[in-house]
């Protein structure tokens, strides 16, 4: 039996490491999402496995996990591939070292509750507001001068870093 894969979500690039439990795993089981074979599928006992998604389009998809041709179990549409954020320009890309700078980032993949970073320290808001899957807006924090990195990233944690950014 298959009973939930965790995390739930994942980026469509693969590379995401996830717990599936239920019962009856054995070794040499196989793990498909989506007709996407898991790989380093690893299980751990009878009841958990670990491993790691492979690429696959954006959107839901079952999950399988396979330890013979005729023992398979399903946990149906309980996994969803995300795009993965991209950044490609903030501006203005100056602001003064006492922060405040309300800043727009240009890119693709954001989606509502994600989070910027400029120089490690957290924009305010946040999350940051959310203008579309192309546009967010916050504002700097204070920070040393200098040219420093900016992260956007994802509720699920996919990331994008523009490194000299701001």
């Amino acid at each position: 039996t298959l009973s939930s894969i965790s995390p739930s979500e994942g980026a469509q690039s693969g590379g995401t490491l996830v717990t599936l439990t239920g019962t009856g795993f054995a070794i040499g089981a196989t793990v498909d999402l989506g007709g996407a074979a898991c790989t380093g599928v690893n299980v751990q006992s009878t009841v958990r496995l670990t491993c790691t998604t492979s690429a696959h389009a954006m959107g839901a998809t079952a999950v399988v996990v396979t330890n013979h041709p005729d023992e398979q179990a399903s946990l149906g549409i309980n996994y969803t591939y995300n795009v993965s954020p991209t950044l490609s320009s903030i501006s203005p890309a100056t602001g003064p070292p006492s922060g405040g700078t309300s800043i727009t980032l240009t890119g693709s993949g954001f989606v509502p509750g994600s989070t910027v970073t400029v120089g490690g320290a957290p924009c305010s808001p946040t999350p940051a507001t959310y203008n579309s899957p192309t546009s967010l807006t916050c504002a700097t924090p204070p920070h040393t001068p200098g040219i420093v990195a900016v992260v956007v990233t994802n509720p699920d944690q996919q990331s994008a870093t523009l490194s000299s950014g701001f």
